[in-house]
């Protein structure tokens, strides 16, 4: 294997790792807005006075417009993450496969240390997909998906709260970023940090070296 090979591969999962976390990243701060268009927020003006349905009238069009983004976004959003980890996996499991310098160049071998960082990288990133059948029904849900039925909830079935969280998107939602945020903390940042620190510490053997 060549030198600009190996050295690609060593590389390739730290990448990879920083795609899916800025993903992840990407995603939060693109579906947090959804939450704060909610009857709450809409409250937060007391000058003026409201009508009892108006703030229903409002989460109900959230809960539309949700509906629909997600039935066009999830599909792409899906196939991303379905590219990117795989790929994750199996440059991982390439590194510590061969985990030894090119013919004639020691500066890519793979350190213990680096060895044991890209094998608990990989073990974290693995570890995202614990949370993946979740994620992917509440998602589907909201977006009507797979079989998935979506239900119009008029104004006074929100005014009354029956079933809150039953077919309403912004409750589905919000179950799914609490899901999203724990997920992101527990294993692709230390799984970014696994990846990064592993490939430090081959460069720092090979500016020893």
């Amino acid at each position: 294997m060549s030198s600009a090979v190996l050295l690609g591969l060593r590389l390739s999962p730290v990448l990879l790792a920083t795609s899916s976390l800025t993903f992840s990243f990407s995603e939060y701060h693109f579906f947090k807005p959804f939450l704060d268009l909610t009857p709450h927020a809409a409250n937060q003006d007391t000058s003026s006075p409201k009508t009892p349905n108006q703030d229903a009238i409002h989460r109900g069009q959230v809960n539309d417009v949700l509906r629909s983004y997600i039935k066009r976004q999830f599909p792409s959003g899906f196939a991303t993450i379905l590219t990117l980890y795989p790929l994750t996996w199996a440059t991982a499991i390439a590194n510590i496969k061969f985990s030894s310098g090119a013919s004639g160049t020691p500066l890519l071998h793979l350190p213990s240390i680096s060895k044991k960082l890209y094998l608990a990288g990989l073990f974290f990133s693995v570890g995202h997909m614990l949370w993946g059948p979740k994620a992917k029904d509440l998602m589907e849900e909201i977006g009507g998906l797979n079989g998935h039925k979506t239900e119009q909830r008029d104004d006074s079935t929100i005014m009354r709260g029956v079933d809150e969280k039953q077919g309403d998107n912004v409750e589905l939602l919000r179950s799914w970023m609490k899901l999203h945020v724990v997920r992101s903390v527990l294993v692709d940042f230390p799984s970014w940090v696994c990846f990064t620190t592993g490939f430090y510490f081959i460069v720092r053997r090979g500016l020893t070296l």
